[in-house]
């Protein structure tokens, strides 16, 4: 199938029905990338494609283009693209900067320092609450980078999720305090800055 195009020079391919409820969040959501982040993952291709059950999502980096396949069998054309939004949280880490990968744990840091609960999904809080089972699991730096890795990923997610459209932040005690949400998408926004047109929260 010829590829469809994004923003950013980004392309998608499917072998599943294309919907259109779908091919417009997908569009949205690209859009929504900001440009420096686009720029460090560089050409990128998004296929909907079907998976092994167990795997939601893969991405691989290639010398000419980045892809991303996400299971076409997914609940639904938000929880598919949300599903993009992450696996470029992970490709983000992979090109961060030395100076953005130590901010970023100096964040996390000051958390784990208040002993704020909870994360922002599932795997991260995972990692998060694997990494301080023990004391020695808490020295671990292999542990922290773990750990470090999907709470980036799924920051970036967020975040890009955030300026795509409105979102409502979850409680409840596996999930990270609204405040401490706010003060790592204004980390993200401040490092990440968002395309012109875009901005991170409402004004008050």
């Amino acid at each position: 199938m010829k590829p469809g195009r994004l923003a950013h020079g980004w392309s998608w391919v499917t072998e599943a029905t294309w919907s259109s409820d779908l091919r417009t969040a997908l569009r949205q959501a690209v859009r929504a990338i900001p440009a420096v982040i686009a720029r460090r993952i560089g050409p990128c291709q998004i296929e909907i494609t079907r998976l092994s059950p167990e795997i939601r999502s893969r991405w691989e980096l290639g010398q000419d283009m980045t892809r991303i396949s996400v299971q076409a069998s997914l609940a639904d054309p938000h929880e598919i693209v949300l599903e993009v939004l992450l696996c470029t949280g992970q490709i983000l880490w992979e090109r961060a900067t030395e100076d953005e990968i130590r901010g970023y744990l100096l964040l996390l840091h000051a958390e784990i320092a208040q002993n704020l609960p909870g994360e922002i999904d599932e795997e991260a809080w995972e990692k998060k609450q694997a990494l301080l089972t023990t004391r020695w699991r808490a020295r671990s730096l292999r542990a922290l980078l773990d750990y470090a890795k999907a709470s980036f990923a799924a920051t970036v997610a967020e975040y890009i999720h955030a300026l795509w459209h409105d979102v409502t932040v979850r409680s409840g005690p596996e999930f990270l305090p609204p405040e401490a949400v706010r003060q790592r998408l204004l980390w993200m926004a401040q490092h990440y800055p968002p395309n012109p047109g875009y901005q991170l929260f409402a004004e008050e």
